[in-house]
């Protein structure tokens, strides 16, 4: 893809959505999340998701891979795609 095309990609995107931005309040529900569990390695990444999906009010995921998400069930809507 040429460099320019990438800009204005990027820059349309900007104006048209919301980007979910980590930061301590979601290592904060992150840490909450994963308290009574006993995930871990790459399972952590989709803990992450949901702690940045809960700490901004987003309710519902759209993903190729539900069953990552299986366990997280109760705090989130799963729509598979």
């Amino acid at each position: 893809m040429p460099l320019p095309k990438l800009i204005a990609d990027v820059q349309r995107f900007q104006t048209e959505y919301t980007v979910a931005e980590d930061g301590p309040s979601v290592t904060a529900e992150l840490l909450r999340i994963i308290a009574p569990t006993s995930i871990g390695g790459k399972r952590i990444h989709d803990a992450n998701i949901v702690a940045t999906m809960l700490t901004h009010g987003i309710g519902t995921l759209l993903t190729n891979n539900a069953q990552d998400f299986g366990i997280f069930f109760n705090l989130i809507n799963i729509e598979p795609l």
